[in-house]
């Protein structure tokens, strides 16, 4: 199965993390069939600004942009504690080359919801590898066994307190430059990972709201209840 993309400030840098507040109330549901909110909203959600979050379109298997607080926009990042520095980037891994930059979260984002009568679902390229998202199979804790695209890096370069750039590991080592998640504001966009750092509108500047399950649904380390604000040098990630 397969995944999609994310955007709204315009910053030519990288982003990803996790806060917790409050979002605006539920959204109704379009004509083309994405679930309404239910009486709660869902446990977690990843947005850019409160006006536009990860959703899975229909229910999936497509990932596309929707307001805050509708059901499918169910969505939390699980920290890879196996990868790299247990689940923190150095200066030689998971990045090809010169590329790496010491001290990022290394992370997947999961679908909390079931699909296809499972929960193994993470955001992913969706397997034609021109960038859109899709669900996909997740990673283990080593960051192995899962699907194309379903790595990421958080960088705090020129994204307001509290947000990330999300920085694809396999784009970024599959074009030697930083590639990542963008996507543009409003309902029915396409959320896409193998976005270039340095064109408009930019990598999204992410949060999430709300806090990553327990150990009770999926193996998520204690450590990755939420995405922390990492602090690394510099306003703007550069290309090498």
């Amino acid at each position: 199965m397969k995944k999609l993309r994310i955007r709204i400030l315009v910053i030519p840098a990288m982003a990803l993390m996790a806060v917790l507040g409050a979002l605006g109330p539920a959204s109704a549901a379009p004509a083309h069939g994405i679930q309404a909110a239910s009486a709660a909203s869902p446990p977690t959600e990843i947005c850019a600004a409160t006006t536009a979050c990860f959703n899975a379109w229909s229910g999936g298997p497509w990932i596309k942009t929707y307001a805050a607080g509708a059901g499918n926009d169910y969505f939390y990042v699980q920290q890879l504690t196996r990868m790299c520095n247990n689940g923190v980037s150095t200066s030689s891994c998971p990045l090809s080359g010169n590329l790496n930059i010491p001290g990022l979260f290394i992370y997947q984002i999961r679908y909390g919801n079931e699909y296809a009568g499972g929960y193994d679902n993470c955001l992913a390229d969706d397997g034609a590898k021109d960038g859109q998202t899709a669900f996909g199979y997740c990673q283990d804790v080593n960051g192995t066994g899962g699907s194309y695209g379903t790595i990421y890096l958080a960088y705090p370069a020129g994204c307001p307190s509290g947000s990330n750039v999300g920085i694809s590991r396999e784009w970024t080592d599959y074009y030697g430059a930083y590639y990542g998640i963008s996507f543009q504001a409003g309902n029915g966009n396409p959320v896409y990972d193998k976005w270039n750092s340095q064109t408009s509108p930019g990598l999204a500047c992410l949060y999430q709201n709300g806090t990553s399950p327990s150990r009770s649904r999926v193996p998520v380390s204690p450590s990755s209840a939420h995405l922390p604000q990492v602090s690394v040098p510099g306003t703007r990630l550069r290309q090498p």
